[in-house]
């Protein structure tokens, strides 16, 4: 069994951890303070899986660039924790997303790396880049949407 958390401050994050598969051989994730969607998340963390970067964003230097780009804070980050217990988990993986712009893609950091990558834009049909976007489209229950996830951070 695994936890999903969210969190407006500091930064929007998901804490996603990977719980025991169901009869049908599918993950299950359980989230708080509020459920959401398995197979969404299931998907954006297939998603995240395949991530490759388009481009190094060599002139994102410093706390104000960083700012600037919408990384620091991030817009959201999401982490993946693997372990049933909470004291057997483990850090799977973790992603900040900034700014998106439709020409240049969306600022990403993985990890803690001080390296800043610019992923395709196409991505942001797949990837919450603020906290609403999360919310609104996967919370259980909720419709899934032809709205850009790439909108301001609240």
């Amino acid at each position: 069994q695994g936890t999903l958390a969210t969190s407006k401050k500091p930064t929007p994050t998901v804490a996603a951890n990977e719980s025991e598969s169901d009869e049908e051989g599918l993950r299950d994730w359980v989230t708080t303070p509020e459920a959401m969607d398995s197979q969404r998340i299931e998907d954006l963390l297939l998603e995240l899986s395949h991530l490759r970067a388009s481009s190094i964003a060599e002139d994102l230097h410093g706390d104000a660039a960083l700012q600037a780009a919408g990384l620091n804070p991030a817009h959201v980050e999401i982490e993946i924790w693997g372990g049933a217990v909470p004291e057997s988990r483990v850090a799977l993986g973790r992603f900040r997303f900034g700014a998106a712009d439709a020409e240049r893609g969306i600022v990403t950091q993985v990890q803690d790396a001080a390296t800043v990558y610019r992923i395709p834009y196409a991505l942001s049909r797949a990837i919450p880049l603020s906290f609403g976007a999360l919310q609104r489209e996967f919370t259980a229950g909720a419709e899934e949407g032809e709205a850009d996830f790439a909108e301001p951070a609240e």
